[in-house]
């Protein structure tokens, strides 16, 4: 090739290592940024449904303890069920987003790996005379099926990497959806039992109040 392509090659390669250190970095910076956001928002949620399901057993207990019927109890079964979900799905979440997280890294980092290998085997066959430490035909060569190697095994890791981000994509969106929902749900169902078993004890409470004596309902008279 003439000089022209030589220097068209070498600003490629120069371009093409700027451009994976940038995406590096980038990466690097937005993966710490929403990272912290993140795993805090899901350890919130964590606590929030365990600590709801704590404080709907202290109301049950209270309940009882009163002498209180405690009414619509599948409600409250269902309630727990769902924020159980919850717990579980936003305790793992941050685990198996951290290994999508690791494993899309790592799939960029191998492209980037690979495009490099791959400009670098286009610079010495255009221009051997860049590499000054390559000095002879055997050194050309081996330099050459150095690059070649390094790309064959790149080619064969990226779809181990790729099927392992998938999945921990998968698992990291069921998580998310598990406790998306099942703390909605969970909140909603507990809040309907709490406000049915207030309501209703209340109201039992005023007939026992306005009954002669106190000793039975108003309706009784």
């Amino acid at each position: 090739m003439d000089m022209l392509d030589s220097i068209k090659e070498r600003e490629k390669l120069q371009d093409t290592l700027e451009r994976s250190s940038e995406q590096t970095k980038t990466t690097n910076e937005m993966l710490a940024a929403t990272r912290l956001i993140s795993e805090k928002f899901y350890y919130q949620a964590a606590l929030l449904s365990g600590g709801t399901i704590v404080l709907s057993v202290t109301f049950l207990g209270y309940l009882e303890t009163s002498g209180q019927p405690v009414l619509w109890l599948p409600l409250l079964m269902l309630s727990w069920m769902s924020l159980l979900a919850a717990f579980l799905g936003a305790l793992y979440r941050n685990h198996h987003w951290m290994r999508q997280t690791h494993f899309h890294a790592m799939s960029a980092a191998l492209e980037h790996k690979k495009a490099t290998a791959d400009q670098m085997l286009k610079v010495v066959s255009a221009d051997p005379a860049a590499f000054v430490n390559l000095r002879t035909p055997e050194e050309l060569k081996e330099f050459r099926d150095r690059q070649a190697d390094k790309i064959g095994k790149i080619e064969k890791n990226e779809p181990w990497y790729s099927a392992r981000a998938k999945r921990a994509e998968l698992l990291t969106q069921v998580c998310e959806w598990a406790t998306h929902l099942g703390l909605t749900v969970g909140l909603i169902l507990l809040l309907v039992f709490a406000g049915i078993n207030v309501w209703l004890n209340i109201g039992s409470g005023l007939a026992m109040i306005h009954a002669p004596n106190g000793t039975g309902y108003a309706g009784d008279r």
